[in-house]
């Protein structure tokens, strides 16, 4: 008998939890790795944050667009979250949408996490924050978060070590989400 999922692209949701409609760093590092998981062979979907109505992110309002985003993470195989680290966390905007995702929506899922920031003081905070959030979701890590500091944009652009980082994460999700599509069980 044949494994239903046999032939089944992976897919991928990337979540931009930075507060601004504009171009920023943490997008920058989600498009990079999105680009990479769909070079792979994932389907992948950019959900922007920024785009959908407050009311419906903090509950007040229903929105078929965030009825959407929620199902996305709901149905992908790989998660990719990026935010800017602001006081040493995550965005608000993240905390928020990530609070309407059912907790068991990412059990077993592979999940990258992308920060960025103004200096080498936020480096922790991947870690205690956005890390230890996907993970207590039951998510399990790719690897530990890439973290761009200012110095990491020269010219508004990623370094290469940078870029390395996010291409090696992207890599090892889509070895890891393979790995859990050929049992047909979620990793754990």
């Amino acid at each position: 008998m044949t494994n239903p999922n046999q032939h089944r692209a992976l897919k991928a949701v990337g979540i931009s939890g930075n507060p601004s409609p504009y171009s920023s760093k943490s997008r920058t590092l989600l498009l990079r790795a999105l680009s990479e998981l769909r070079a792979a062979g994932a389907e992948v979907e950019l959900i922007d944050l920024a785009k959908l109505p407050a009311g419906a992110l903090l509950g007040r309002e229903n929105d078929p667009r965030v009825d959407h985003a929620v199902g996305a993470v709901a149905g992908a195989d790989i998660v990719v979250a990026s935010s800017p680290i602001a006081r040493e966390s995550y965005s608000n905007l993240l905390a928020v949408f990530l609070d309407l995702v059912p907790r068991s929506s990412l059990e077993g899922k592979v999940a990258v996490a992308l920060t960025t920031g103004h200096g080498a003081g936020e480096l922790l905070a991947p870690r205690s924050g956005l890390d230890a959030l996907l993970e207590r979701m039951g998510a399990v890590l790719a690897g530990p978060a890439v973290h761009g500091s200012e110095s990491c944009f020269p010219n508004g652009s990623p370094e290469v070590g940078l870029v390395r980082q996010v291409d090696h994460r992207a890599a090892a999700a889509i070895k890891l989400a393979k790995l859990e599509d050929r049992s047909g069980a979620r990793i754990t």
